[in-house]
C-alpha cells in the first residue's frame, strides 16, 4: 500500500484557525487546519505583530501578548520563523518557513482583544430611532431628548403660588394645591 506524501510550503492552505487550552475564548496556543490536520506554530522569531495577524484571521481587531502555550499541542508544527509586517491581516501575507527546528515545547500562544460585540436585536433591550426615541422590549416608546420646560414668566404667569401652598388665579380666588386629606 502506498501513501500520499503532503508537502507543507508557502503558502499554506489555511483552512481554518483556533485557539486552543485557553482560559478565555480569545486566548490560548495557536493551531492551523491544513490538509484538513491540526497543528501548530512555533514561537520562534515570533512576536506582538505576528500574533496580531493571528488574531486578525480569528476576527479580532489585535493582540494583547503572546508566549510559549503551557500546553503543548499534537500533530504537525506547519510554521517557524513568521515575520508580519504591522498591517498584515493573514499568515500567508507574512514571511515564514514550512521547514522546522522545534518541539511542541515551543508552540505559540496568542492573547487577542476582546471582541466588541454588535447590537443583537434580539438581545437587545432598547432601540434608538431617528426620531430620538427608543422602544422597550414591550414597543413602548421612551423619548430620550427632554421636552423643554419654559421659564415662568411673572407677567404671564396666571396664578401664584404663596407660603400656605395655595395659589391665586388672575382674579385672586384662592386654590388649595394640596389635597384636604394629605397631612403635612
Amino acid at each position: 500500500m502506498t501513501g500520499t506524501c503532503l508537502k507543507y510550503e508557502k503558502p499554506l492552505t489555511v483552512e481554518d484557525i483556533r485557539l486552543a487550552n485557553g482560559t478565555y475564548d480569545e486566548e490560548g496556543r495557536v493551531e492551523i487546519k491544513v490538509f484538513d490536520e491540526w497543528g501548530t506554530i512555533c514561537d520562534d522569531s515570533f512576536g506582538l505583530e505576528e500574533a496580531t495577524v493571528i488574531c486578525r484571521m480569528l476576527g479580532y481587531g489585535f493582540a494583547t501578548g503572546f508566549n510559549t502555550s503551557v500546553h503543548p499541542g499534537k500533530g504537525p508544527i506547519f510554521v517557524d520563523n513568521l515575520d508580519c509586517g504591522e498591517n498584515f491581516s493573514h499568515i500567508n501575507d507574512c514571511e515564514y518557513t514550512t521547514m522546522h527546528n522545534c518541539s511542541h515545547s515551543e508552540d505559540v500562544a496568542v492573547t487577542c482583544n476582546a471582541p466588541v460585540q454588535e447590537p443583537d436585536e434580539k438581545a437587545n433591550a432598547s432601540e434608538v430611532n431617528k426620531n430620538n426615541t427608543a422602544t422597550d422590549s414591550d414597543q413602548n416608546p421612551t423619548n430620550l431628548i427632554p421636552t423643554p420646560v419654559p421659564e415662568p414668566d411673572e407677567k404671564a404667569n396666571a396664578s401664584e403660588v404663596n407660603k400656605n401652598n395655595t395659589a391665586t388665579d388672575s382674579d385672586q380666588n384662592p386654590t388649595n394645591l394640596i389635597p384636604s386629606n394629605v397631612q403635612l
